[in-house]
């Protein structure tokens, strides 16, 4: 364990201190931030500041007051007179039967106003028509239906009202695939170019193959981990930002539920990939062809988010019920499918054990070839040799 410890540290830190590693951890944020940046800037200058008149013929609104951004006045001939000036952006006048027509006249120069202005005069009016409703009632008006989709035995939901709780799980897969399949490559690079210059075979003869590439996947996975909560800090912030600015957009409220879940697939998920890309650094002839043949394998695994839009679309199509089985792109598959509501407990499960058991199996055939590897050192390797030497070795580890 001491040794795994060890080796799992040296990787840790030898990884993070590259300039590429830090350049993407920190680049993606910085990027991130200047486009919420630009676009609370274009929100701002676009906005226009001048409140919108009306004027009330029907003696509904007398009794209210007027929201900020909303200015009244007592006859055609004031706001008229507010809108050449340019005091106004528009003005509305609310006709002397509007409970009975519930027409109302709009008065602009070039443009309409945006659909902001309306939707404060829609609540104005709105406010006042139920001026004599308890509050509870009036405020649930004013807040619209509360939409919640079951399924039907009721054993999952999906509220239209959080449309956080799909993102951020969504999200967060993502980057933590991302940020696997990146570091692994570096997993890749690790392998093949110690075992080509002979440098494995001096650590051999202090840490046993298990501890090595023990302690290197779980290096990188700690990299991995660091890199996706620095983006993911980068992006609470950024919704907590716009959250505030745009009073309009819901809370953000982590899905707890969900979060575990991205965890327990992600440790098999990271398992696998690392095993595959042990397999392929132990039996490739120099790193620029293991980079071919681990970028097919990948592959795979950022398929789902390609299809992101199909999954949505129809989650219990046959072929997205093949992928959420399916080990390679099992993990995106099943987290989007969960996040909407259609992934049955049964489904998750058999997933999960299904990604589980081919991490392992995976794993141990990733350690024969790195041992492999280590035997025919600078030899080109066809499949029926390594198949062959895989039977070899596994006979002698019996």
């Amino acid at each position: 364990m001491r040794n795994l410890l060890i080796v799992a540290r040296h990787e840790f830190l030898t990884l993070v201190r590259r300039r590429s590693f830090i350049l993407t951890t920190l680049g993606l944020p910085v990027v991130f931030g200047l486009i919420v940046a630009i676009m609370i800037l274009v929100a701002q200058f676009t906005a226009d500041p001048r409140p919108i008149g009306y004027v009330d013929r029907s003696g509904l609104l007398a009794g209210e007051e007027a929201p900020s951004g909303v200015q009244a006045y007592s006859d055609e001939d004031a706001a008229f007179q507010a809108l050449e000036e340019d005091r106004v952006r528009a003005v509305y006048v609310v006709g002397e039967d509007y409970l009975q027509s519930q027409q109302i006249e709009l008065y602009y120069w070039d443009a309409p106003p945006d659909e902001r202005a309306w939707s404060l005069m829609n609540g104005y009016l709105r406010a006042a028509l139920f001026d004599e409703v308890e509050p509870v009632v009036r405020h649930r008006v004013r807040q619209g239906p509360v939409v919640t989709i079951y399924s039907a035995d009721r054993s999952r939901s999906l509220s239209m009202t959080d449309p956080f709780a799909l993102l951020l799980p969504i999200v967060t897969t993502v980057l933590l695939m991302v940020s696997s399949l990146t570091s692994s490559g570096y997993l890749l690079q690790a392998v093949a170019s110690e075992r080509l210059d002979r440098t494995i075979e001096v650590l051999i003869l202090t840490v046993s193959p298990r501890d090595l590439l023990g302690g290197k996947a779980l290096g990188l996975m700690a990299a991995a981990l660091l890199q996706l909560f620095t983006w993911l800090a980068a992006l609470t912030l950024a919704l907590l930002l716009l959250v505030r600015l745009q009073p309009g957009l819901p809370p953000v409220q982590v899905p707890w539920n969900l979060a575990a879940l991205v965890v327990l697939f992600y440790l098999p998920a990271f398992g696998l990939i690392a095993a595959l890309m042990t397999a392929v650094g132990g039996v490739v002839r120099d790193i620029s062809q293991g980079q071919l043949v681990t970028g097919m394998l990948t592959l795979p695994f950022i398929l789902p988010v390609m299809a992101i839009s199909f999954i949505l679309a129809d989650p219990t199509n046959l072929l997205v019920l093949f992928m959420t089985y399916f080990p390679l792109t099992a993990f995106i598959t099943t987290i989007v499918r969960a996040g909407i509501g259609v992934a049955p407990v049964g489904q998750i499960v058999l997933s999960w054990l299904l990604l589980s058991a081919t991490a392992i199996i995976t794993a141990r055939l990733g350690a024969l070839l790195f041992r492999v590897g280590m035997l025919r050192t600078g030899k080109e390797l066809s499949l029926r040799q390594i198949f062959g030497a895989l039977r070899s070795v596994e006979r002698l580890g019996r």
